[in-house]
C-alpha cells in the first residue's frame, strides 16, 4: 500500500508538473502575443500622435499663411479705396473748376455780347439818322 500510495503521489506530482509546464507554456504564450499586441498598438498610437502634430502644425501654417493673405488683401484693398477717393477727389475737383470756369466764361461772353449788342444799336441808330437825314434833304 505504501509503494502505491508513493506511486499515486508520483503520479500526481508528475502529472501536476506537466500541467504546471503546460499551463506556463500557455501563460508565456498568451503573454508574448499580447507584448506583441500592445506593442503594435502602442506603435500605431504614437504613429497617429505624430501624424496628428505633424496635421496640427501644417494647419497652423496654413492658418498663417492665409492670415498674411487676408492682411495682404485688406491693405491691398485700402489702398485701391484710397486711390479710387482721390480719384474722385480730382475728378469732383475738375468737375467744380469747370463749372466755375464755365460760368465765369459765359459772364464773359454775355457781357461782350451786350457791348456788341449796344454797340450794333449805335451804329443802327446812326445809319438810320443818316438814311433819314439823306431822304430829308433830297425831298
Amino acid at each position: 500500500m505504501e509503494t502505491y500510495i508513493k506511486d499515486s503521489f508520483k503520479r500526481s506530482n508528475q502529472k501536476l508538473e506537466q500541467v504546471w509546464k503546460m499551463n506556463k507554456r500557455e501563460r508565456k504564450k498568451i503573454n508574448s502575443k499580447f507584448c506583441k499586441q500592445y506593442i503594435t498598438t502602442f506603435q500605431k498610437f504614437d504613429m497617429d500622435v505624430q501624424k496628428f502634430n505633424e496635421e496640427q502644425e501644417k494647419s497652423a501654417n496654413n492658418y498663417q499663411k492665409q492670415q498674411k493673405a487676408f492682411k495682404l488683401s485688406k491693405s491691398s484693398q485700402n489702398q485701391s479705396l484710397q486711390a479710387v477717393r482721390e480719384v474722385h477727389e480730382k475728378f469732383m475737383k475738375g468737375l467744380m473748376d469747370l463749372e466755375t470756369n464755365n460760368h465765369d466764361m459765359l459772364f464773359g461772353i454775355d457781357g461782350e455780347l451786350r457791348k456788341e449788342m449796344s454797340m450794333f444799336k449805335k451804329n443802327l441808330m446812326k445809319q438810320t439818322l443818316k438814311f433819314s437825314s439823306a431822304f430829308e434833304t433830297s425831298d
